[in-house]
């Protein structure tokens, strides 16, 4: 799967190392994020809300059951960018959701 377009350079490896983090990159469009929005509201938050199941149960782990979680999360730019650091012998463990609403008052 590895994608040499993708790969961290070595100084952004480096600045992970020295700082924590990186970024922000841009791993899917607006269109195409737009697009997952409506899917993951259709096809989890919705049907699990009206099912009246705990804030837990639709926040974690899709990865195991929905395609579209599954193609986010396996996009082909962040697995690069993640090898780059970790090496490319990676599973995914679990997946997390954090939903931030529109004008909510959390942190941004």
């Amino acid at each position: 799967m590895s994608d040499p377009k993708h790969k961290l350079t070595k100084a952004q490896v480096r600045q992970y190392h020295s700082q924590g983090w990186l970024g922000p990159f841009a791993l899917v469009t607006k269109i195409e994020m737009a697009k997952v929005a409506l899917e993951l509201t259709a096809e989890i938050l919705e049907p699990v809300k009206q099912q009246g199941l705990d804030e837990d149960y639709y926040f974690h782990n899709w990865h195991l059951d929905n395609r579209c979680v599954w193609e986010l999360i396996s996009n082909a730019a962040l697995v690069e960018k993640v090898a780059s650091i970790l090496g490319y012998d990676l599973v995914l463990w679990r997946s997390n959701f954090q939903i931030k609403p529109p004008r909510s008052e959390q942190a941004e």
